[in-house]
């Protein structure tokens, strides 16, 4: 029944495919790949990433580099259930390219929590340098940015959070503010 031309059709079987939890089905569900819905191609990829398929993540990998920031940002979403340290290394130049634009530190705003999500500790020193970075023509969405980024830090080991957490606390401001209360919630959870 996958080959139904039907795509809301094929949508729901993906779902139920991936509730069942059979990765048998995985070279059956790969041929959608090629199809032109999008809404169809999204739960594909969302199957797949299920199955740990690695077909899918070097489809993220591409989808990463495309020019239709509808794609990239469903890529990013998708990402964060992805182990492969390709695609962690390829979220992390994303997070160093570009400006502060609104678009670009939605965009990175995004690429934080995902990489959070993800949990890999080889990011934070990327974190970190974003932290003391300044821009007298884009503040306010850097400081977006970099709340987003105090508020992800809590999701990484504390022993590796921790330091970055107290040098920000030490400083002044909304962020060191955030720093320190994201401190607070780190002392909770180990106590």
């Amino acid at each position: 029944r996958i080959t139904d031309k039907r795509w809301y059709f094929q949508r729901n079987l993906l779902i139920i495919l991936t509730a069942i939890n059979d990765p048998a089905v995985v070279p059956n569900i790969r041929p959608l790949l090629r199809t032109n819905e999008h809404r169809l191609r999204l739960q594909v990829m969302r199957t797949l990433v299920h199955f740990r398929d690695p077909q899918a993540e070097k489809m993220i990998i591409n989808d990463l580099d495309s020019p239709n920031p509808d794609i990239q940002t469903t890529a990013i979403q998708l990402a964060e259930r992805c182990t492969a340290p390709a695609i962690t290394l390829k979220l992390i130049g994303m997070l160093s390219q570009g400006g502060y634009s609104q678009f670009e530190c939605e965009k990175k705003c995004l690429i934080v929590r995902t990489l959070g999500e993800i949990g890999r500790v080889e990011v934070l020193p990327g974190l970190a340098t974003i932290l003391s970075t300044w821009s007298l023509l884009h503040s306010q969405q850097l400081t977006k940015l970099k709340v987003e980024i105090i508020r992800s830090l809590p999701k990484y080991p504390t022993t590796v959070s921790r330091p970055i957490l107290e040098r920000i606390a030490n400083g002044s401001g909304e962020i060191a503010h955030l720093a320190a209360e994201s401190l607070r919630t780190l002392s909770g959870k180990s106590t």
